[in-house]
């Protein structure tokens, strides 16, 4: 018998393909390491645990947003797929609203009969985050460093060095987008919130691909618009603000593009791709499936404060807290940090003197140009201050001017009325250019690396003590509960649902006390807490049909402000843990 030939690959080819393959995904794959061990360092693995909840059951938004996601899993399957019945029972509202990150919470209810009794994906989300904006960060870092069409192009040995100078120094700039003062804030304050990846993403993606020629803008139009249509349906399942903040993004660039190009379609395409990725994702999920108060006031309040890259909030151990206006000033958190106030003062000073020697040198004098890609960074700028600091501008504790908008405008802006956030973008541009000038004024990467690293030290000194109260609370294993008297197991036998018999969504720790034990006992609730006011129509509507029609299979819970309106009902009332209890005679 003749032996068969098999042709195998030379080692030097297979050499080069693992080359070409790190070269292709090496970067992503660091980053996203330096991400996970940022995570450990400031979190720890016990969240990773996915049983471990007592740390979501501290009060606040992330309880909230915990209640939501053990609704919607206890709830049968609707269609839009977002839509749940157990909590505002016996009306609908979607998972949206609840801000539990609807692309985990639909994964994870798929899985639900596999999954344990108690199940929480808040951690992991969370490390995920880090993981993406270390992987992202990195990327945008290193591509900004080059000239858009002409990245480096290198060629290797059969065994290279297993990291180049340049991806180094992305790699050791990224550490400050991971552990970004803002991200770090709305981490487990408001869980989907932190995931600033889609900013950074957005950021490479435009100026990787909207920033080319035409010529290699047309042989990558279809996948650039795959990729904006992937990123609108991300961030309509992750939170509805990143669709507006990472359209601002885009926007930049494919109006650059139209200017330069003079051609329309190939822009208007990718647009319509990530809007259509964005809106079709909302609607699945049920956002506009129910009533909402879309405009509910107070825009102005919620904003961006002119102080705000200074402004510490207390959370600096050098800078102080300055006064501000509006009172939820803290959605305008926008504190840089000591180490990029470094990073940037470097990058001033170095560009200073550069334009007084190339001045006082007649014979080097430079004409002043821009590309067109700092336009769409302008234009990004610009759109993010206005929108962030809302129509009223305001310095420390007094708004300088208002802008008169019509009235329309402003009450359509209202949806977004937490405007502080639009200021997110310009963060990270700033950031990004402080990289940039920091490796122009030192240009060896030995001696630009480890001043990164030393700006690191100093900002993660600057900002300690924001890091020691994640640390805190992400380890507590007390669960807050109202809830203490053994009469409640008597009274909730043999009932299905919990009516509030006033408005409760504010009066958070009676809430969510009711709410986990309505989860424990298998009960609906008629009412909750949920961004827009939504269903809050069809909520109040309910609640009078409730109150005219008492059930025997239902509990009817009145605070104490309200215990004048038991006279009102022929219940049987018993007093429980400051609350007054109702069930049918």
């Amino acid at each position: 018998m003749k032996k068969e030939h098999i042709i195998k690959m030379p080692n030097e080819q297979k050499g080069k393909r693992l080359i070409g393959v790190w070269d292709e995904y090496g970067l992503y794959i660091m980053g996203a390491v330096l991400g996970a061990v940022c995570f450990v360092a400031v979190y720890g693995v016990r969240i990773l645990n996915p049983t471990y909840d007592a740390w979501l059951l501290q009060g606040g938004d992330t309880t909230a947003h915990y209640v939501g996601w053990e609704f919607y899993r206890m709830s049968d399957w609707r269609f839009p797929i977002g839509l749940m019945d157990r909590i505002c029972y016996p009306n609908s509202v979607s998972i949206i609203f609840t801000d539990s990150i609807p692309v985990f919470a639909v994964l994870f209810k798929l899985l639900s009969p596999l999954l344990p009794e108690t199940f929480q994906y808040f951690g992991w989300w969370a490390l995920l985050c880090f993981m993406l904006q270390g992987a992202f960060s990195a990327n945008l870092i290193y591509l900004y460093l080059q000239k858009p069409g002409t990245g480096k192009k290198t060629t290797r040995k059969l065994c290279p060095r297993f990291i180049d100078g340049d991806k180094a120094f992305a790699l050791a700039g990224s550490l400050f987008f991971v552990l970004t003062p803002v991200l770090l804030m709305k981490m487990f304050m408001h869980t989907a919130l932190a995931s600033h990846w889609l900013l950074t993403a957005s950021l490479y993606y435009a100026r990787k691909y909207i920033g080319f020629s035409e010529k290699q803008i047309m042989k990558l139009s279809k996948g650039q618009m795959a990729r904006w249509g992937i990123l609108g349906m991300l961030c309509g399942s992750i939170h509805i603000y990143f669709i507006p903040l990472c359209g601002i993004i885009l926007s930049g660039f494919l109006l650059v593009r139209v200017i330069r190009d003079k051609k329309i379609l190939p822009s208007f395409l990718t647009g319509m791709s990530f809007c259509a990725g964005a809106v079709g994702t909302v609607l699945v999920l049920g956002g506009l499936s129910h009533d909402h108060q879309w405009d509910a006031g107070g825009l102005g309040q919620f904003s961006f404060n002119m102080n705000g890259f200074f402004n510490s909030m207390g959370w600096s151990r050098w800078f102080p807290l300055l006064s501000s206006y509006g009172e939820g000033f803290g959605e305008g958190f926008s504190y840089l940090g000591v180490g990029i106030f470094i990073l940037l003062l470097i990058g001033v000073l170095n560009g200073s003197w550069n334009f007084f020697r190339n001045f006082r040198n007649s014979g080097n004098r430079k004409k002043f140009s821009m590309s067109m890609d700092v336009w769409g960074y302008i234009f990004i700028v610009l759109i993010c201050v206005l929108l962030s600091a809302s129509h009223k501008f305001a310095l420390n504790g007094n708004y300088v001017f208002e802008i008169p908008y019509p009235r329309k405008i402003v009450s359509l802006w209202g949806i977004f009325r937490a405007s502080g956030r639009f200021i997110w973008p310009v963060i990270y541009l700033i950031m990004l250019w402080a990289m940039d000038a920091v490796r122009k004024a030192v240009k060896s990467n030995k001696m630009a690396i480890p001043l990164l690293l030393a700006a690191l030290a100093v900002q993660n000194y600057d900002i300690g003590r924001l890091i020691e109260v994640k640390k805190d609370f992400v380890g507590r294993d007390t669960v807050v509960s109202i809830i203490q008297d053994d009469g409640w197991e008597q009274i909730a036998e043999g009932k299905e649902h919990i009516v509030f018999v006033s408005p409760i969504s504010q009066n958070h720790s009676i809430l969510f006390s009711m709410c986990q034990f309505a989860l424990a006992h298998g009960m609906t609730v008629n009412d909750g807490y949920f961004s827009h006011s939504a269903a809050a129509g069809d909520i109040e509507k309910s609640r009078e049909e409730s109150m005219a029609e008492l059930s025997e299979d239902t509990l009817y819970i009145f605070k104490e402000q309200d215990k004048d309106l038991c006279g009102q009902y022929e219940l049987e009332y018993f007093l429980l843990d400051g609350l007054t209890v109702g069930v049918l005679k």
